[in-house]
């Protein structure tokens, strides 16, 4: 379209074209009646006022009045007739020039049709290649979520097993069975867990010079039962330096974790691989039985041996006796090198409250059977203070023996060549 068509003002066709044209007609239609009623008018008039004129001179005035009128109306009419020749004209041209700025406009509006189809058509494919992409995000998202929704679930629970919950059985609380398949799995997975739980408490250390400082911290767990409060479980970390090599002290702890002793008698029931065993230790003067599963583990990264013990309360391979107490629980005992001969023991303990057959053991009966001295009218304040000292000695005396045990590497090799350790 050129330039000056586009600063053209488009406007609808008047309504009244149709009609100036068909008043232009009625107009000259009526004059040419007025005409003729004049014409006759004038006939009548001549007749009354010429009575007395003869017939012949009244004929020839008609006909000279007649031929003037007749004269004079084709004169009016003519000019008429070319005005409405001129007037159809005008109209004529105006309707041509109307269509055709019409024509001109349908064609701009045919052009900018056409353009707004080809960027609507881009819109549109643009638009789908978003929603495609926006799509591909949300579902890429969605798998996103749902995986740390599947974490989220994941770690709450190894979070709930990582420490003893009210209400809840302890990871560590298992019932051996007598199916074979079963106990391997059982003891190999308690030992693998155990020696994990290790690695996570005690992480590679930076230095030697951290935390080399001797200690010992008992926590208790309390709850409560039908009978009130009770002893949920008991946790203790201890740290002491030995003056041996670390493979001579690890070989130590586990000689008497195996091996028998005026004070207990060991026996080894199951061996699973080398370096896991299912150990039973009998304490014939306090009436316990103790039942374990212990593993050893070499970590030459990190250079250090752990051992682990998982006890068990329930195996049905050896039920309860009358008047015999157990305990569930766990503990590793990491032996740190730092030089040829010194060597850093970090020992955890978590033991849950002792069970028979009938069940837990209440507050009192937790005391008594940890030979501490009590009396019937100690309150639950009294008795939690006697079991916090009794267990705080008895590790203390248990640290001290096993000190005592060591020192003779003083005098020896680095490490003991007679036995080996089934290290893994």
């Amino acid at each position: 379209m050129s330039g000056n068509q586009k600063n053209v003002n488009y406007e609808p066709l008047r309504e009244g074209g149709d009609d100036a044209f068909d008043k232009a007609m009625l107009d000259g239609i009526e004059f040419m009646d007025d005409t003729n009623m004049e014409e006759v008018d004038g006939d009548e008039n001549v007749a009354e006022g010429n009575d007395d004129m003869n017939e012949k001179a009244g004929l020839e005035g008609k006909r000279d009045a007649n031929e003037a009128t007749s004269t004079q109306s084709k004169s009016i009419a003519a000019v008429r007739q070319r005005n409405s020749r001129d007037t159809k004209k005008k109209l004529f041209q105006s309707w041509y020039d109307r269509i055709e700025d019409l024509e001109a406009h349908l064609a701009y509006f045919k052009k900018k049709a056409a353009k707004w189809k080809r960027i609507n058509d881009y819109k549109t494919a643009a638009l789908a290649a978003h929603i495609l992409k926006t799509e591909r995000i949300n579902l890429e998202l969605l798998t996103a979520l749902t995986g740390q929704e599947q974490l989220k679930v994941f770690l709450q629970d190894w979070l709930a097993s990582q420490s003893p919950q009210k209400g809840r059985p302890s990871p560590m609380e298992t019932t051996l069975l007598p199916d074979e398949n079963g106990r391997r799995s059982g003891c190999l997975y308690m030992t693998n867990r155990a020696y994990c739980l290790s690695k996570q408490k005690y992480p590679p250390r930076k230095t030697y010079e951290e935390e080399v400082e001797d200690s010992l911290h008992v926590t208790l767990h309390l709850d409560e039962d039908d009978r009130g409060t009770c002893v949920y479980a008991y946790e203790c970390h201890i740290q002491f330096t030995v003056d041996a090599n670390f493979e001579n002290v690890a070989k130590t702890w586990w000689f008497d974790l195996v091996e028998s002793n005026p004070l207990v008698e060991a026996s080894i029931i199951e061996k699973f691989e080398d370096h896991i065993m299912y150990v039973k230790h009998e304490f014939t003067r306090f009436k316990f039985r103790r039942l374990c599963v212990a593993g050893v583990f070499l970590d030459h990264d990190e250079d250090r041996i752990t051992i682990t013990q998982t006890g068990i309360a329930v195996d049905e391979r050896f039920p309860f006796v009358e008047g015999e107490s157990r305990s569930n629980g766990f503990q590793w005992i990491v032996f740190q090198h730092v030089t040829d001969r010194l060597t850093i023991v970090r020992w955890s303990i978590v033991s849950f409250c002792p069970v028979t057959a009938n069940g837990p053991l209440s507050l009192f009966e937790t005391a008594v059977n940890m030979r501490c001295d009590v009396k019937p009218e100690d309150s639950e304040e009294v008795l939690l203070a006697k079991l916090q000292t009794m267990v705080e000695n008895g590790f203390e005396g248990l640290r001290d023996q096993f000190l005592r045990r060591c020192s003779r590497f003083k005098l020896e090799p680095t490490t003991i060549p007679a036995r080996d350790l089934p290290i893994r």
